[in-house]
């Protein structure tokens, strides 16, 4: 196991992911929202930096790709904890969230099943573009419930307790990062399903 800059990024990336929900246990809202959001945002931003490093310096591990895996689904998870607790519309997105992580449960499983096949499961443009709708989705969501904390009269939500017009654009945001979840899920088990079956996997 090497510890390369790219791995060291990653590594930060599984302690603010953690740290998101630390705001809302030492700050009052919105504050915690400003906060939580910030540290998304930057451990966000850092998925995108650990490839980028890895490629620049060729400096790619095994250990490194499995590390970044785990990393997203600790950001993703930690987020999704925090949009259904304090954002108001947790009702709305649960069930999107539900779905992603099913499937990236299922995903990690299929992984660890074809770990000693040479083909192996290699990662997508398609799974990158879900892990950014994913990740953008998120930070909406975490945005749009501070501005509602603050009070901000675009984001006030009705007194029936409905979602307000912005609350839509996050939830919208949401269900499509979880199709492309779903979608590229459903790739992966095709893959997955002619790897097994000792046919040629086409890509």
């Amino acid at each position: 196991m090497t510890l390369t800059i790219p791995t060291l990024v990653t590594i930060m990336r599984i302690a603010l992911a953690l740290a998101i929900v630390v705001p809302f246990l030492l700050l009052d809202r919105p504050a915690a929202d400003f906060w939580a959001a910030v540290l998304f945002a930057a451990a966000s931003a850092s998925d995108f930096l650990d490839g980028y490093l890895a490629r620049r310096t060729g400096s790619a591990t095994e250990f490194g790709a499995m590390l970044d895996s785990i990393a997203d689904k600790v950001l993703i998870a930690s987020a999704f904890i925090v949009i259904a607790a304090h954002s108001g519309i947790g009702g709305y997105v649960a069930p999107a969230f539900a779905l992603i992580l099913f499937r990236e449960f299922l995903v990690s499983g299929l992984r660890e099943r074809l770990a000693g096949r040479a083909q192996g499961l290699q990662v997508t443009y398609l799974a990158k573009w879900k892990t950014a709708a994913q990740m953008l989705a998120c930070l909406v969501l975490i945005c749009i419930g501070g501005f509602a904390a603050a009070g901000w009269s675009w984001f006030v939500r009705p007194p029936d307790g409905g979602p307000a017009w912005p609350d839509m654009v996050g939830i919208a945001m949401a269900w499509i990062a979880c199709v492309l979840t779903l979608v590229s899920g459903f790739d992966y088990f095709a893959k997955a399903a002619s790897i097994l079956k000792g046919a040629p996997d086409d890509g």
